[in-house]
């Protein structure tokens, strides 16, 4: 296979820099003078600053929204002197305004393309979410709304990676923000585990502390700077995917560094799922690497069986108790769930699998679905019934009904199939840094309250429909262009006009 390295150089105008270096300004300089500014003014702010460089830049806006969704969970901690009860916040809808944003303007500009087979299902998908917004069986319209915040707006993203998802943007969002962002989070979730949280944090915590943030009695699981410990061991593993590929091409040296940070990271965050989605991912990112797709499944199985030996004696290695240290329990509870997965005294595991299969199975008797928000935060803020099964896939079968999780289920297989003939074709590093993305979040890509990780695999997914096959129609200069939106409006503006 030939493997093409691609560069991403933006091309930044002086029309451009001056009015977001003067949106900068006036956000810099409006919360100086209003030290006093609560959360929504916080958000407001935000929102008509990301509006002005969407506006100007759509791309920098995607770095900008993705930014800022890594680094919400601390801003919101930083920005409130205390954490309010009420059950929304508007510094969450920051990221929604960005992506309901970017996608009209594409849709306005005619850069959408729905001659796909992913989109239609897409858009049927979607269709079918709005319909279930309204669904009485979740508790309320309320319900209804949050749900559609939390799996119908994320899916924009999906739009948005269609219309600006370039390989060469790709390889930029990877390289400039995300792996340098899960270092960062890295280093900073490993002091956590050893050392404690930061005084806002640990302000945070005794204000707003939820029962599964605690690991055990009066330990804390790590979560960096993320609005949530999952979101962060999440956000990580899916970073590590991007250095696993790497290594591939030959980027040894940046791998040996960042990937054992990146592992560490993931195993004291105290989630065992996550901590096993890694291996796994590399085992199939080195599968892909056969000649043919019928060798693909002989190194699968090989790899698989050598990932779980060499989990097994790294795990009997290390100590069940520690010596009374802050990380012991962690260790405990990590050695001891993965070394004995079918244990319900060590491990939740077959907990977890029997609520993926009661929400699957109970679709059957409910077909018609129990409503958008029923699988979300929302279903106890607002006083609806449910509540979430673990898995995006067993979820959307409880809020959409069997239709609903039979077409999300089609729609992943598509994914990838696709992701997996898109390497196959062009053999390039994104290409491969997006099938271990979705394998390292296969049963993730849609799971509320995972702000950055999922609108960045919703944004890939749409990348990837973009580039992967000759389904898609070619696409517009505009959508290469480094400036995006500001050329691709000048048709759209023009026939308006007249």
């Amino acid at each position: 296979m030939q493997r093409a390295a691609t560069q991403f150089r933006p091309d930044w105008s002086a029309a451009q820099l001056v009015p977001i270096g003067c949106a900068l300004g006036s956000a810099g300089l409006t919360l100086v003078l209003c030290r006093g500014i609560d959360q929504a003014g916080a958000a407001l702010l935000l929102m008509m600053l990301l509006g002005v460089v969407a506006l100007l830049h759509p791309r920098a806006a995607v770095l900008a929204a993705f930014g800022y969704l890594a680094v919400m969970g601390d801003l919101r901690r930083l920005v409130l002197p205390e954490v309010r009860t009420s059950a929304w916040d508007p510094m969450i809808l920051i990221g929604p305004a960005v992506a309901v944003l970017l996608a009209a303007t594409a849709l306005y500009s005619g850069a959408l393309r729905a001659n796909s087979t992913i989109s239609r299902l897409m858009l049927v998908l979607m269709a079918l979410m709005t319909a279930q917004v309204f669904n009485p069986s979740q508790g309320g319209i309320a319900v209804g709304v949050a749900g559609a915040l939390f799996y119908l707006v994320p899916m924009l993203w999906f739009w948005v990676g269609q219309w600006l998802g370039s390989e060469a943007f790709l390889e930029q969002l990877f390289r400039r923000l995300v792996i340098p962002c899960a270092a960062v989070a890295s280093a900073l979730g490993i002091y956590q585990a050893f050392f404690g949280l930061l005084p806002y944090q640990e302000r945070w915590v005794q204000l707003a502390g939820y029962a599964s943030l605690y690991l055990a009695a009066g330990l804390v699981r790590p979560f960096s700077f993320f609005t949530s410990s999952a979101e962060f061991g999440h956000y990580v593993s899916v970073a590590t995917a991007l250095v696993v590929a790497g290594v591939f091409f030959r980027r040894v040296g940046l791998a040996a560094i960042l990937a054992p940070l990146m592992v560490m990271a993931v195993f004291l965050q105290g989630s065992r799922s996550i901590f096993v989605t890694i291996p796994a991912a590399a085992a199939v990112l080195w599968s892909v690497q056969g000649r043919s797709v019928s060798a693909w499944g002989s190194r699968l199985i090989f790899a698989g069986g050598g990932c779980v030996l060499v989990l097994i004696v790294l795990l009997a290695a290390l100590p069940a108790s520690g010596s009374g240290s802050r990380v012991a329990p962690i260790l405990q509870h990590q050695v001891g769930g993965l070394l004995n997965p079918l244990d319900p005294q060590r491990s939740s595991a077959r907990v977890h699998g029997e609520m993926v299969i009661e929400g699957i199975t109970g679709s059957i008797s409910s077909p018609l679905g129990h409503g958008l928000g029923a699988t979300t935060m929302a279903a106890t803020k607002f006083g609806g019934r449910g509540g979430s099964t673990e898995l995006d896939i067993s979820n959307l079968f409880v809020s959409l009904g069997l239709p609903g999780g039979l077409l999300y289920v089609a729609l992943v297989i598509t994914v990838l199939r696709r992701a997996a003939l898109y390497w196959r074709r062009s053999g390039g590093w994104v290409a491969l840094c997006v099938l271990g993305m979705l394998v390292a979040e296969l049963g993730n890509w849609l799971i509320g309250g995972h702000y950055a990780v999922v609108a960045l695999l919703w944004f890939c997914i749409g990348a990837l429909d973009r580039l992967s096959g000759a389904e898609v129609a070619a696409e517009p200069p505009a959508a290469e262009s480094p400036q995006g939106m500001s050329r691709s409006l000048r048709p759209a503006l023009a026939t308006a006009r007249a």
